[in-house]
C-alpha cells in the first residue's frame, strides 16, 4: 500500500480546542469526566466524544480523522517494525498509562507531556484512545496487498477503529503501534478522544509532516490530519 505524505497535528485535540468548536457551532460540550470536572483542565485531551463528534470537529477545523494506515505510520515515527513509538521495550515512563491496575493513573495528562516520537508527534501511545476514519474489520489486513488505504470511511458500520491505548490501561499490548481495537461509534468514553489529519496548514494547530511511505502492517478523542496541497 502506498501512502502519500500528509500533515497531522502534533498533539491530541485539547479540551480548549474542542470548546472553541462547540462555541462556534452552538453545540454543547460532552459530559465532563470525574478527573476533569467542569472541563477545568483546558490543556488535557478532550474525551467523551463519539466517532461522529470527533469527525465533525476535524472537518470543522479543516481536516478529517486519519485512516488506520495513516495513524499507524505516524505512530511509528519512522521506526519501521518496532513494537512501540520509541522502540521495542515497553517503558511506562514514556506514556500516560496506569501502572499496576486499570485506572490507577487517575485520568489524562497535559497533551505533549511525554517524549515525542521520531516524527515529533506526542501521545501516539497512551493518554486517550484515538478514533480513526476506518470501519473495523478484523480480517482487513490479512491475506492481501491490494486493499484501499481506508476501509469504508462513509459506511454505517457498527464499529470503528480505535488506536493508541489510554490512561486507563496498564497492559503493554494496548500501546503497541500495531495493536488494533474498536469501539461503538455512537458510544463515547472517558478514555476516548481523537486526533486529526489536516488538508492545509492552520495557525491553530502545530503540524508535522509524515512523508511518503510504502505501508506494510507488522502484525486505536481526536488527532487531526491535514493533507498537503
Amino acid at each position: 500500500m502506498t501512502l502519500f505524505g500528509f500533515h497531522i497535528s502534533k498533539n491530541l485535540v485539547t479540551v480548549g480546542q474542542y470548546e472553541d468548536y462547540c462555541k462556534a457551532e452552538g453545540k454543547s460540550m460532552p459530559a465532563a469526566p470525574d478527573f476533569n470536572k467542569g472541563w477545568s483542565k483546558k490543556d488535557h485531551p478532550i474525551v467523551n466524544v463519539n466517532w461522529a463528534e470527533a469527525r465533525a470537529y476535524a472537518k470543522w477545523a479543516g481536516g478529517d480523522l486519519p485512516s488506520e494506515a495513516e495513524w499507524e505510520v505516524a505512530s511509528r515515527g519512522g521506526l519501521e517494525g518496532k513494537e512501540y513509538p520509541w522502540g521495542d521495550k515497553f517503558d511506562s515512563n514514556m506514556l500516560r498509562c496506569s501502572q499496576k491496575s486499570y485506572g490507577d493513573s487517575g485520568g489524562t495528562s497535559v497533551v505533549g507531556s511525554y517524549l515525542a516520537n521520531g516524527y515529533g508527534l506526542h501521545d501516539m501511545a497512551g493518554n486517550a484512545w484515538e478514533w480513526c476514519l476506518d470501519a473495523y474489520d478484523a480480517n482487513y489486513w490479512k491475506g492481501t496487498q491490494s486493499i484501499e488505504t481506508v476501509n469504508l470511511p462513509d459506511s454505517n458500520s457498527l464499529v470503528r477503529v480505535l488506536r493508541g491505548g489510554s490512561w486507563y490501561y496498564n497492559s503493554p499490548v494496548y500501546f503497541r503501534c500495531a495493536d488494533r481495537n474498536w469501539g461503538d461509534p455512537g458510544n463515547p468514553g472517558a478514555a476516548v478522544g481523537g486526533s486529526a489529519l489536516f488538508f492545509e496548514d492552520s495557525a491553530s494547530y502545530p503540524l508535522l509532516f509524515v512523508p511518503f511511505t510504502l505501508f506494510k502492517r507488522c502484525a486505536v478523542g481526536a488527532r487531526i490530519e491535514f493533507f498537503q496541497k
